[in-house]
């Protein structure tokens, strides 16, 4: 075989070669735009969907003489997307226009993690941004409440290694605003049961 017919034939080889090359390089750019189109949309998605408060827990028996230990009230917050997010949310909780009593020394203008008292306080897991209630009543009534989270949004930290994303999504979200949860409503009875327990009568034969 000719000399010139064996680089033609290197030749041929090493263009299929560079074409198979540059259609896989092109496959896999298509399918990481495929990608990143899909994360923008689903991060911007949560972002218009807002936040929610969730108290699953909505009526609570505390029993004054009985109880040794404070009552918790779990909540959760859903919606949030970011770390920083799960950080910053607030919440507040205020005594309802409908509850029958007040709770004593409940902090006016409503409670918050930072103005908590021995009796009435809030504690948040900073990594999800879920927190509990934690009270203890001295005196009997039925307390109702009114429960609420809020928050400046704000994007994923990790977002400023990827400016091109990062610009996407705030084209995608729009002006990144503060958002309020809905509104939650929870009742905890403070009763003072129990008393002297008799003794059984036995009976022997």
């Amino acid at each position: 075989m000719k000399k010139s017919m064996v680089y033609f034939i290197l030749y041929i080889v090493l263009i299929t070669e560079l074409l198979i090359v540059i259609l896989e390089r092109d496959e896999l750019e298509e399918k990481e735009h495929a990608v990143k189109t899909e994360m923008i949309e689903t991060i911007a998605d949560a972002y218009k969907k807002g936040i929610i408060l969730d108290i699953p827990n909505r009526v609570t028996d505390y029993n004054i003489k009985s109880t040794a230990e404070p009552d918790t009230i779990l909540m959760s917050v859903q919606g949030l997307v970011s770390d920083e997010e799960a950080h910053a949310v607030k919440y507040f909780i205020l005594v309802s226009e409908d509850s029958k009593n007040s709770p004593p020394e409940w902090p006016e203008g409503g409670l918050t993690i930072e103005n908590g008292t021995e009796n009435y306080y809030i504690e948040k897991d900073p990594g999800t941004g879920n927190a509990k209630l934690i009270v203890t009543f001295r005196n009997q009534g039925e307390f109702t409440f009114k429960a609420h989270v809020e928050l400046e949004r704000q994007f994923p930290k990790y977002l400023d290694a990827m400016p091109d994303w990062k610009e996407e999504l705030i084209q995608e979200v729009g002006e990144m605003k503060e958002a309020r949860s809905n509104d939650e409503f929870f009742r905890i009875d403070a009763k003072s049961l129990g008393g002297v327990k008799k003794k059984e009568v036995e009976f022997f034969f």
